[in-house]
C-alpha cells in the first residue's frame, strides 16, 4: 500500500491531499473555498485532468503555488513519475541513476515532467528542516512543510478485516412481527374455543407454556398475539349479535364459518392489521417487497458501436522507434529526444517519453516524433545543427524548425554526431 512521511506545519499555509498513486500539495493561505478546492482533489475517482481543472476553474491568474506528483500504484518504476510544479515548491525525485529536482523557477504557468526508473520522492514547500519530526500518513489531508513517499509503509489490514475488528460482536436482531397463515388459522380457531369454554382455553396454552391455573401469566409469550385477535373477533361477533348464538357449549364451534374465513387465503396473508385502520412495520416491509417482485426489471442501454473509420487507422503502438543502442521505443506516446530533454505547458493526459542521447551536435530538446491520425510525424525542435529525415530511395532532407513533417516506415532520421533512428513497425 503506498504510504507517506511528511513534517507538520502549525502555520497551516501548505495543505497536501495524498491519495493512492497521486500527491497534492497547494498553498491555500487560510482560505476556506480554496482549501474546499483542494480538498476535492483527494476523490480517488477523480483523474489528473479533473485535478488539473478544478485548480484552474477560475482562471490560471488565479492558480497558487501547488505541486502535483502522480504514478501508477505498483508501477513507478516501470510506467515512470508525472510531475507538475507551480510557484514556489520543489519536487525532489530519486531515481535508479540519482536525483532530479523539478521547480518552476523562471517559468510564467508550470512545468511538466515525466521521469523514468523513479524510486522515491519528495515535496518540499520551503518551510521544513532537516530535524522536523515525520509523522506517517496512508490516505486523507494534512498540513505540511514536506511530505516523501514511504517505501516501507506496512500492507494495510483488507477492508473485512478492518470491519471485523472493529465492529462490535453481531447482536440478534429482533424477529418482526410476521405471522404465518397456519399461526392465524390455529389463533383463531382457540379464539372460537375461548368463547366457547375455558378448559379447552387451559388445554391450548398449557402446549406453549407451563401457565398457573389462576391469573393472567396466559397472555405472555406465545399467546400475546392471540389476546389481539380475540378482541378483534369480539367486535365483529357484536356487530352481528341478531345472526350469532350465544355462548353454548358445542354447538357454537363450528358454527361461524366467517371467523375461519382468513385462512383460506394463504397467498396473502393478512400480517396483523386486524381492524383495518393499523400498520405495522412488517405490513409496510411486506408491501415494498411485493412492488419490487412486480417491479419490470430494468433494461440495460444499448451498447454503443465503434465507428467503423477507426479501424482503418492503425494503433499508435503500431509504429516503433529504434534508437541507437538497440533499443527500441514504442509509439504510444509522443517522444521528445535530446541532450537534457524536457516538456513544459503540455496537458498531462498527453504527456510524452523522454528519451536522452549523447552527442556534440544534439541540442537539449532536438526532435520531437509522435503518430498523428495513424501517420508518423517528426518535428525539428528548433535545433541547433537540424535534423535530416532520410525516406527510403530518396536523399535526404533538412526539416524546417518547428514544422511537423510526416514520415513512411524504413525512414532514417540522422540526428548528427551519427546519432541514427529509425521508424519501424512493431
Amino acid at each position: 500500500m503506498t504510504g507517506y512521511l511528511y513534517a507538520d506545519a502549525p502555520e497551516h499555509d501548505w495543505l497536501a491531499v495524498a491519495t493512492a498513486g497521486r500527491v497534492l500539495v497547494a498553498r491555500v493561505g487560510g482560505d476556506s473555498e480554496r482549501i474546499a478546492q483542494v480538498a476535492a482533489a483527494g476523490d480517488a475517482t477523480a483523474s489528473v485532468q479533473n485535478v488539473l481543472e478544478m485548480l484552474t476553474a477560475k482562471g490560471l491568474s488565479n492558480v497558487g503555488p501547488f505541486a502535483l506528483v502522480f504514478w501508477v500504484d505498483g508501477a513507478m518504476r516501470s510506467n515512470g513519475l508525472g510531475v507538475i510544479v507551480r510557484g514556489g515548491a520543489t519536487v525532489s525525485v530519486i531515481t535508479d541513476d540519482d536525483t532530479v529536482v523539478v521547480s518552476s523557477r523562471g517559468v510564467t504557468t508550470w512545468t511538466e515532467q515525466v521521469i523514468e526508473n523513479a524510486v522515491s520522492f519528495t515535496v518540499e514547500t520551503g518551510g521544513s528542516s532537516a530535524t522536523d519530526q515525520l509523522l506517517p500518513l496512508s490516505q486523507g489531508a494534512a498540513w505540511v512543510s514536506s511530505i516523501r513517499l514511504d517505501n516501507d509503509a506496512p500492507q494495510a489490514v483488507t477492508t473485512d478485516a478492518v470491519s471485523a475488528a472493529v465492529s462490535p460482536e453481531p447482536v440478534p436482531q429482533r424477529p418482526e412481527p410476521t405471522v404465518e397463515p397456519s399461526v392465524l388459522a390455529e389463533s383463531t380457531e382457540e379464539t372460537r374455543v375461548f368463547h366457547t369454554t375455558t378448559g379447552v382455553r387451559a388445554e391450548k396454552v398449557s402446549h406453549q407454556g407451563e401457565p398457573e391455573a389462576d391469573g393472567y401469566d396466559y397472555l405472555f409469550g406465545a399467546t400475546v398475539f392471540r389476546t389481539v385477535g380475540s378482541a378483534a373477533v369480539e367486535e365483529a361477533e357484536s356487530d352481528d349479535s341478531d345472526a350469532a348464538a350465544p355462548a353454548a357449549p358445542a354447538a357454537s364451534v363450528p358454527a361461524p364459518a366467517q371467523a375461519a374465513a382468513p385462512p383460506q387465503q394463504p397467498a396473502a396473508p393478512t400480517l396483523g392489521d386486524h381492524d383495518g385502520h393499523t400498520m405495522l412495520a412488517a405490513d409496510i416491509l411486506e408491501a415494498r417487497r411485493r412492488a419490487k417482485a412486480q417491479a419490470p426489471a430494468p433494461q440495460a442501454p444499448p451498447v454503443p458501436t465503434a465507428p467503423q473509420a477507426s479501424s482503418v487507422l492503425p494503433p499508435s503502438h503500431a509504429y516503433v522507434l529504434e534508437l541507437p543502442d538497440g533499443g527500441r521505443q514504442a509509439l504510444s506516446a509522443p517522444v521528445i529526444l535530446g541532450r537534457a530533454p524536457s516538456v513544459s505547458n503540455v496537458p498531462a493526459s498527453v504527456l510524452p517519453h523522454l528519451v536522452t542521447l549523447v552527442g556534440d551536435d544534439i541540442s537539449r530538446s532536438h526532435l520531437r516524433v509522435a503518430v498523428e491520425g495513424g501517420t508518423v510525424v517528426v518535428t525539428d525542435l528548433h535545433s541547433s545543427n537540424g535534423t535530416h529525415v532520410i525516406a527510403p530511395g530518396k536523399p535526404p532532407q533538412l526539416l524546417r524548425a518547428g514544422e511537423p513533417t510526416p514520415v513512411i516506415v524504413g525512414t532514417t532520421i540522422d540526428l548528427g554526431s551519427d546519432i541514427l533512428l529509425r521508424i519501424t513497425e512493431a
